[in-house]
């Protein structure tokens, strides 16, 4: 029997990996900033570590945000094709017991 994964887990995975893949190399370019003897290339360095960090948490959370909005869009779908469906089904037992 495979374990399932949680719905909440599914939701979140875009945004923890997300995280991950700006987490780390921000924290590598944080650590490695005071090395540096040039106060310019250090203040670069960090710039960029924290436009990275903001950026992959910003991107992560809009992600998981259209995902939301594509899972309702596709529900909906869903929900009107059910409809369509049993409306169709109505429709052709009321023509045959009209042709009865």
């Amino acid at each position: 029997m495979k374990p399932t994964q949680s719905p909440d887990w599914k939701q979140r995975r875009p945004f923890l990996m997300a995280l991950m893949w700006a987490l780390i190399p921000s924290l590598v370019a944080f650590s490695i900033a005071p090395i540096f003897a040039d106060a310019e290339l250090r203040k670069v360095i960090y710039a960029g570590a924290a436009t990275l960090l903001f950026g992959g948490l910003l991107g992560g959370v809009l992600k998981v945000l259209l995902d939301e909005v594509v899972a309702a869009k596709r529900r909906r779908e869903d929900a009107a094709g059910f409809v369509v469906n049993v409306l169709a089904d109505l429709k052709g037992v009321y023509d045959r017991v009209a042709r009865a």
